[in-house]
């Protein structure tokens, strides 16, 4: 007769007479996970059950538990076990037994279901007191069956003092304040921060802002430029923040000057190697424009690609279109992009300059090419000034996205901000006469005031769409302008002529630097998601891989060791845009990672900060 009932009895079974049941639900355990099970029951037994039925031969077919058999067959068998002189070995082993396969798999999901992991304060001791034996973080982290990153953040916070410990145990304070202790200079620092910590509503960030707001991150521009390493090497200090596996640097003092050299010597080199009669820097992260209008801007003399260049190009572009192309093929497409550029004549480089500084990412970038006015000998040699673009020495990483891309995002951004502003007329009138006003210089009017308009149709449109009113073609208008016509488009009224200003107004809206389309944008609540999507023919596949494996921790949540996050950086960069585009555009996806509210918000609101207005544009 079968036995049904939960409260079945739990038998003591020889090791001999247990076997592996196919129905187990963890029939893939690696040798390392058994190895680990195995230091678990050394140090502390066999803490729970094994669940089985009994087949008609007699045999014990194990459904629940199968890891801890296997450890205990390795334990038995002494096979290569030469961690421990005595090797605990439990034989016959506690079964909980019914005649019914069917019961044994509800006995078996149930129990998954039901364990539950330690407190995480229990955790950290439990670490603390195998470290305290002389137990090691491998031997720790096998003995867990965790990862040695995850013992040693623990092990981080059993450094704390024991009250903070026990607040995190008794609930008072949760697991990411808890983290944010531990960046306290001293215990006695931590104690007095954990008043404020059990306070109702306190957040881990402003713990940590208690301990680390006069220092500077280790993902500031301005470290990524130095190196971290450099600034340690010439005697800065800094403390190390485990969890957000980033350091915090004490002598702010000491970066900058070191900031500042690094760009004199880049601006040197680059001087030297292009041959440019002077190269000026900015320790700003970006160009001040109002300090141009003293120079004269240069450029590039254009060449045509030959026929079987062209071909190769147009190729190359069809695969990247259809996200197939290669790292190669980037690199080509981007060289015969270089190639068609052209370059600055002799004439220009002897007597022309570039402007450098470091971007928010820590980039160099270098914008290129100016004269100063009136100036054409080599007497106007300069440095140390202030400056902007995109490095292509080769001493500096590919940046995050090529040029051709940047300019498609700048295109986009200015979509985005004529869309919202198209139907408000009396904004459009305002900002015309302020454009026609005589305080607003020639160079810096927030209308580009001509017959002809701002290009804003990205080379790649896949993902964006433009309000079609904004795209409407003049050139192909079948009225010529007559009086006729004019007397035609007055009878239409005030109302439309008031929308064809508004629409023609804003279509000649251009982006600044001075913060004023960031305003206009506010005004008129202008979001970039509503014009444009990331797609991976249309943005994902343009960028570099790196870019794509920060994006997708960031979107997910990853922590430096994460699994997902090492995996995801080993796929090829197609599947990377291929993945991430199933982020952004398939709920399905979404749905598949188990993605919180917050999360699925964050990815919908997600521009890159090349599309942000200020600071109105999600991260």
């Amino acid at each position: 007769m079968n036995d049904l009932s939960p409260d079945a009895a739990i038998e003591m079974i020889p090791l001999s007479d247990l076997a592996l049941s196919n129905l187990n639900a963890r029939a893939d355990v690696s040798d390392a996970e058994v190895e680990a099970m195995a230091d678990s029951i050394q140090v502390s037994g066999l803490l729970q059950n094994l669940i089985g039925y009994r087949t008609e031969s007699g045999r014990i077919d194990i459904v629940g538990g199968g890891k801890r058999l296997r450890a205990l067959q390795l334990l038995k068998s002494g096979r290569g076990w030469k961690k421990s002189q005595i090797v605990r070995v439990i034989d016959p082993v506690p079964v909980k037994i019914t005649d019914n396969p069917a019961i044994a798999v509800q006995w078996s999901g149930t129990e998954n279901t039901a364990r539950s992991d330690l407190h995480p304060a229990d955790e950290v001791r439990a670490y603390a007191r195998m470290r305290d034996q002389g137990n090691s973080v491998p031997m720790i982290a096998r003995t867990f069956a965790k990862s040695e990153l995850h013992v040693d953040r623990r092990l981080k916070l059993a450094d704390l003092p024991a009250d903070a410990l026990d607040a995190l145990r008794g609930d008072r304070i949760t697991i990411d304040v808890a983290r944010a202790l531990t960046l306290a200079p001293t215990p006695e620092a931590a104690t007095q921060a954990l008043d404020i910590a059990t306070q109702p509503r306190t957040t881990a960030a402003e713990i940590r802002r208690m301990f680390t707001s006069d220092h500077v991150r280790s993902d500031d521009r301005r470290v990524v430029f130095v190196g971290l390493n450099h600034y340690i090497d010439a005697g800065g200090t800094a403390d190390t923040d485990l969890f957000e596996g980033a350091s915090y640097l004490h002598d702010e003092k000491l970066l900058d000057r070191l900031f500042k050299d690094a760009l004199q010597v880049k601006a040197e080199l680059i001087k030297v190697a292009d041959g440019w009669s002077w190269v000026e820097f900015t320790t700003e992260r970006y160009l001040d424009y109002s300090k141009m209008a003293k120079f004269d801007r240069i450029h590039r003399e254009p060449v045509e690609l030959t026929d079987a260049d062209q071909a190769e190009f147009d190729a190359i572009e069809a695969r990247i279109d259809a996200v197939e192309a290669s790292t190669a093929d980037h690199e080509r497409a981007e060289e015969l992009r270089q190639r068609m550029l052209g370059d600055y004549s002799d004439d220009d480089i002897a007597h022309g300059g570039i402007f450098i500084y470091v971007d928010g990412h820590g980039e160099l970038q270098r914008s290129a090419a100016y004269r100063r006015a009136g100036l054409v000998s080599d007497d106007a040699t300069s440095s140390g000034g202030d400056g902007v673009t995109i490095d292509r020495s080769t001493a500096t990483p590919a940046p995050d996205m090529p040029q051709n891309l940047l300019d498609d995002l700048a295109r986009i951004k200015l979509a985005a901000l004529q869309s919202a502003a198209i139907d408000k007329t009396e904004l459009m009138l305002d900002l015309l006469a302020f454009s026609f006003s005589p305080e607003v210089s020639v160079y810096g009017r927030p209308l580009n005031v001509r017959l002809d308009t701002p290009y804003i149709t990205p080379d790649k449109i896949d993902g964006t769409t433009i309000d079609a009113r904004l795209v409407q073609d003049s050139a192909r208008a079948a009225d010529p302008a007559t009086a006729t016509a004019f007397e035609a488009f007055r009878a239409k009224g005030k109302k439309h002529r008031n929308a064809v200003l508004s629409c023609t107004l804003a279509r000649h809206l251009q982006l600044d630097t001075r913060g004023l389309s960031d305003a206009l944008a506010k005004e008129v609540g202008a979001q970039i998601r509503r014009t444009w999507t990331p797609t991976a023919a249309g943005f994902l596949s343009r960028c570099a891989p790196a870019y794509l494996d920060r994006l997708w921790a960031n979107l997910l949540d990853l922590d430096l060791g994460d699994e997902q996050r090492e995996t995801f950086g080993k796929l090829k960069k197609a599947d990377k845009a291929k993945a991430l585009d199933g982020l952004f555009n398939d709920m399905s996806v979404r749905e598949a990672h188990g993605l919180t509210r917050e999360q699925n918000s964050r990815i919908d609101a997600w521009v890159p900060a090349e599309l942000r207005f200020g600071t109105s544009e999600a991260r």
